[in-house]
């Protein structure tokens, strides 16, 4: 009997999605010109009111509508497909309702990261978008905004004092993949023998493996984690998964926190194990390569989708709430596991990638 290997990818809302693609770093500006360092809280005050007018007291009252928001946005590192995405879906909310989007890159460095949002304080933006890098690190320069009434969104992990958060549950995605997963093995008679890939120094990664366990455990099926090392890049997965083939050869099952930490034990999976037959799974399909394995990869039987263009537009919509003073606590963005067979009810071909559906989406939250 040949050889059953189900791979399976988390994505996140990380934070970590971690995929080589096109980098960008520095500020990517949408703003036809900065304001100074001399903007006040009453100024700040006096904006907010005429959003308010513009933006109406809802996020829903926000579409097509007009606005003279200015929103700054720090992400965690645009060389990932997952902030590449976010920024895409928050561009074009951002264009629907008029406001001007200005764009900073952290690459992954959290010092740097602190330095932006300060230049964000400077110009004057009426709210800030953060992914952040190390949320510990930008509790006082979050602090700061706030004094200058400046609204503060977090994506993924929360700062202390920033007026909401926007993200994918976390550990809710782990239990669901591991729900799945539980469910997929005692259906095809299956004895999981399991390597993790996690990414343990980011805590909505650890969630999500949490939550996988977790499920693991409720479900009442025999299983064995044979080995758990961080992976979330793409080529260090690959390279962890030839390992643990290697030295356990009876592993059968691998879950990984995002898209690049499947695919690269795919890649590992491929070499190790040409000809055996191999059932994966994708948990994120925040790019390309996750939509695309998804559609067109043998190998790919079904993936929970994260949709981080709609995270993008959720984060846009909680920043003008913030403004207005109609911030909820927390924005939860949906995800759904789709297979084959449901691809194009969420996707449409666009050029190298593909699009999302967001009507689709949006019917997630009913």
């Amino acid at each position: 009997m040949k050889k059953k290997v189900i791979s399976m990818v988390l994505a996140l809302s990380m934070a970590v999605s971690l995929m080589a693609c096109t980098a960008a770093t520095g500020e990517t500006k949408n703003t036809a010109q900065n304001q100074t360092e001399a903007q006040t809280k009453a100024q700040a005050e006096s904006k907010t009111e005429a959003v308010k007018e513009n933006a109406g007291e809802s996020t829903a009252d926000t579409k097509g509508g007009k606005s003279d928001l200015k929103i700054g946005m720090v992400t965690y590192m645009m060389a990932q497909e997952w902030y590449q995405n976010i920024v895409a879906g928050a561009q074009e909310k951002a264009d629907a309702i008029g406001a001007e989007l200005t764009v900073a890159d952290a690459n992954n460095d959290a010092s740097k990261q602190v330095e932006l949002v300060e230049n964000m304080i400077t110009k004057g933006v009426d709210a800030i978008i953060i992914s952040p890098v190390d949320t510990k690190s930008l509790i006082n320069v979050v602090k700061k905004a706030q004094e200058q009434g400046i609204k503060v969104v977090c994506e993924s992990n929360m700062v202390e004092g920033a007026d909401t958060r926007v993200g994918i549950p976390d550990k809710e995605c782990g239990i669901t993949s591991g729900n799945w997963f539980a469910e997929y093995v005692k259906a095809n008679n299956i004895d999981p023998k399991i390597l993790i890939l996690g990414y343990e120094s980011l805590e909505n990664c650890k969630n999500r493996t949490e939550g996988f366990k977790e499920a693991l455990e409720r479900s009442g099926i025999k299983y064995e984690i044979v080995s758990e090392v961080d992976g979330g890049f793409r080529e260090e997965s690959m390279n962890a998964t030839i390992d643990a083939l290697t030295a356990h050869p009876d592993i059968n099952a691998v879950f990984g926190i995002n898209d690049d930490s499947t695919l690269g034990a795919v890649s590992a999976i491929r070499q190790v194990g040409s000809g055996n037959d191999f059932v994966t799974m994708l948990y994120g399909v925040e790019g390309a390569a996750g939509r695309e394995a998804l559609k067109s990869d043998d190998l790919v039987t079904a993936g929970l989708c994260s949709f981080p263009e709609y995270v993008g537009s959720v984060c846009v919509d909680a920043a003008v709430d913030a403004v207005g003073g109609n911030a909820k606590e927390e924005y939860i963005s949906p995800t759904t596991v789709i297979e084959k067979k449901d691809f194009d009810q969420y996707f449409s071909k666009d050029a190298d990638s593909y699009k999302v559906n967001f009507e689709a989406v949006d019917k997630l939250n009913k």
